[in-house]
């Protein structure tokens, strides 16, 4: 195997190698991916934790309440 035929062959498959371990661009990855976390939101709001109290509860509260008006 000459000289161009080895370059011709691995040239490309280091090329990819360094690409992958470059520093740079996994510490620009690294900034770009926090300045799109610090655009976002901090928390988003769920609808489960939106309702003050859940239906069933306040059905059993209020059926309490009258039941301890109708003893008491």
């Amino acid at each position: 195997m000459g000289i161009d035929e080895f370059l011709d062959q691995y040239t490309p498959v280091e090329l990819e190698k360094l690409e992958r371990r470059d520093p740079l661009k996994k510490f620009s990855e690294k900034i770009v991916l926090q300045k799109a976390i610090a655009t976002q939101p901090a928390r988003e709001s769920s609808p489960v934790k939106s309702r003050p109290t859940s239906p069933i509860k306040k059905k059993k509260s209020t059926a309490k309440k009258t039941t301890a008006g109708a003893t008491g």
